[in-house]
């Protein structure tokens, strides 16, 4: 492993500990945090939301494809990338 690839996962634990959602993707689990207002901003539609997580736990995904988030069910429609930060956009179904 790289230091690059240790100052993430290290960067990954820390930022993302203390979210506590959790979206099943592709059957697996993935920590992060979900804005349910981000469509306030003015970039997503009101039916949207945004979830992110670190871009090293991402599993593979599909348009269209269910993400159950929490409890809730949603279509995933597009991703964003940031830094480490892998942006969800989820439709509400």
């Amino acid at each position: 492993m790289s230091f690059q690839d240790d100052l993430a996962a290290d960067m990954e634990s820390i930022f993302f500990a203390d979210f506590k959602h959790v979206a099943v993707i592709s059957g697996v689990e993935v920590n992060g945090y979900l804005y349910t207002r981000a469509h306030e901003f003015g970039e997503l539609d009101t039916n949207q939301v945004q979830f992110d997580t670190p871009k090293t736990s991402l599993p593979a995904i599909k348009r269209r494809e269910p993400i159950t988030v929490n409890g809730v069910k949603y279509l995933f429609v597009t991703k964003q990338e940031s830094g480490e930060v892998t942006s969800l956009i989820l439709e509400r179904v």
